[in-house]
């Protein structure tokens, strides 16, 4: 059997990852206990087989920019969001934190 001893432990007990909200919440535990590539593969999965999840891109995106700094990645994932809904508030204000915190850290990317 491959894979980390988490996805050891949910095949086993025979938990069917098709369900969107569970895909989500093990993203989400992923990310509050720091294990921010499971965090990353879960979130990928969400968006490979449920679409443009509204939530799942919104929380990426925050943990991409927020802790892992890498807001070229959060800035593509808003993007997408903001391309199916283009006045959509919650993205738009990930978006203005998103390019503050690169200006922050990275000035020239904002020229």
């Amino acid at each position: 059997m491959t894979g980390s001893p988490c996805q050891r432990k949910i095949r086993a007990r025979g938990i069917c990852l098709a369900d969107e909200r569970l895909v989500l919440s093990l993203s989400e535990g992923f990310a509050d206990k720091r294990q921010y590539v499971l965090a990353e593969e879960k979130y990928d999965d969400l968006l490979r087989r449920f679409g443009d999840d509204r939530k799942g891109i919104l929380d990426y995106a925050r943990m991409e920019s927020t802790r892992l700094a890498d807001y070229e990645k959060a800035d593509t994932l808003l993007k997408r969001l903001l391309d199916r809904t283009m006045y959509d508030y919650d993205a738009l204000l990930a978006t203005g934190d998103n390019r503050h915190g690169m200006g922050r850290k990275v000035p020239a990317k904002l020229d």
